[in-house]
């Protein structure tokens, strides 16, 4: 249940900024991938938006930190999310890669 509730909170996370970006421009082409492996038991979670800023990155995982529009924004997606993953003795890290566009 508790792998079901990070995806759930990273795709709709991914899904805001997705659909912003898509707004602002009509020819990008918004894509969640999500690969698993086995050994050790990884989920690789990627979408193609613009990424997080480096002064961002781990402000993300706080309780409450929010970069959405006022009136979506609640704060606590990727903070459970990352709970939810160190509870079953995981990690959620954002991995260096930003989008060069």
């Amino acid at each position: 249940g508790m792998a079901v509730q990070v995806l759930e909170n990273l795709i709709s996370n991914s899904k805001y900024w997705l659909e912003m970006r898509s707004t602002r421009d009509s020819t990008f082409e918004p894509t969640i991938t999500i690969v698993t492996h086995d050994n050790p038991p990884t989920i690789i979670y990627e979408d193609n938006g613009m990424g997080i800023s480096p002064e961002n990155r781990e402000k993300v995982f706080q309780a409450f930190f929010s970069l959405k529009e006022k009136s979506k924004r609640r704060g606590l997606g990727l903070f459970i999310a990352r709970e939810c993953a160190e509870f079953n003795d995981g990690s959620l890290v954002l991995d260096d890669y930003t989008d060069p566009s």
